[in-house]
């Protein structure tokens, strides 16, 4: 994008990315049903398919709508795990929430900007490996990536300490997930960094604030 940021075309942006997360399941479940009425034979194992394939789109709805349209109350560490795992099924991620308190809970604007952030990790590990996040819900809290191909977006580290230069990235729909961590991010509340010199790739400290 060149030119000041266009707040309606980060608007564009995510309602392009929802189309496009949701068009995966929708044309196997429309294939499957005109399969089961072309070949009743077939009903059975087509409707397996249907089942299968409907769960995964109401996970990926289910985390859409947590993550990116604000309507999101508190949420325990079970819930948020279970979202991101469900509605970004990586075969070869693993997400460890492992080092959170079993018991935490968190507030409705660091849950959503944890959510975010999960979801960035998962599309930061095009080669499979594990996404691992441990802390205190109420104070420090350090993400990891590690796998053969792990590294986050470029840019994520200068659009954390200067917002507008991430929106000077967002290009495309399949780009709009890093911009959006930056501008949540940036409000008040839990603040967000990159540990550089900590690891390749460097982990993400997220600093409770009040969030």
């Amino acid at each position: 994008m060149t030119g000041p940021f266009d707040p309606l075309q980060l608007a564009e942006l995510i309602a392009g990315r929802i189309c496009h997360d949701l068009s995966g399941p929708v044309g196997p479940i429309a294939g499957m049903l005109e399969l089961m009425q072309d070949d009743p034979d077939t009903a059975e194992e087509a409707l397996a398919i249907v089942t299968e394939t409907a769960a995964s789109l109401v996970a990926r709805l289910q985390l859409a709508r947590a993550a990116w349209t604000g309507n999101i109350s508190e949420m325990g560490v079970g819930e948020i795990g279970r979202l991101v795992t469900a509605g970004m099924a990586r075969k070869r991620v693993t997400i460890n929430l492992e080092g959170l308190p079993a018991s935490a809970t968190f507030s409705a604007g660091t849950a959503r900007l944890l959510l975010n952030i999960l979801m960035l990790g998962v599309e930061s590990l095009p080669g499979g490996g594990v996404l691992a996040c441990s802390g205190e819900p109420d104070g420090d809290m350090i993400v990891t990536i590690t796998g053969p191909k792990a590294a986050w977006p470029p840019g994520l580290g200068a659009g954390l300490a200067d917002p507008a230069s991430a929106m000077e990235l967002l290009d495309s729909p399949r780009d709009v997930l890093m911009p959006f961590v930056v501008l949540l991010a940036a409000r008040p509340g839990p603040r967000l960094s990159l540990l550089f010199g900590a690891g390749t790739p460097p982990p993400l400290l997220l600093s409770h604030s009040g969030g």
